[in-house]
């Protein structure tokens, strides 16, 4: 599984692993994640579009179909959401897609646990890319 991604996210971005923020309000003059609970009821209603957006592709060398595609580029969202809080607000265009070369046949195993294990590989390649982007 490969990753590429572009992060412009309205959330602040951190690092799990080390529970630190890595670009802590910095896009566009964004508050701080706290902030926006903080805040009065509808304040960030008038704050309008921000244009914010990250976006990025999965690529794995397995033999996946066009739903089995999905389910990965379902599971970078998940990713993302590991690695900005608050994710997928509304101003954000968040997107991701998938592809697979098909180059690496499915073995003669458990064609679902071998999905799975791709779809957790893909969780932790966009945490990691969305945090080394920033």
């Amino acid at each position: 599984v490969a990753v590429v991604v572009a992060v412009n996210a309205a959330g602040d971005v951190g690092d799990p692993a080390t529970s630190t923020a890595v670009a802590d309000g910095v896009f566009r003059g964004w508050p701080d994640s706290g902030d926006l609970f903080t805040a009065s009821p509808g304040a960030g209603a008038d704050a309008g579009p921000r244009g914010n957006t990250t976006i990025g592709a999965v690529v794995t060398d397995a033999a996946l179909t066009k739903g089995e595609c999905l389910l990965l580029a379902q599971s970078a969202h998940d990713g993302l959401a590991r690695a900005v809080f608050p994710p997928h607000m509304r101003s954000d265009g968040d997107a991701f897609v998938a592809a697979a070369t098909g180059t690496v046949p499915r073995g003669n195993g458990d064609g679902v646990a071998d999905l799975d294990v791709l779809r957790v590989l893909t969780v932790a390649a966009v945490e990691q890319a969305v945090v080394r982007a920033c």
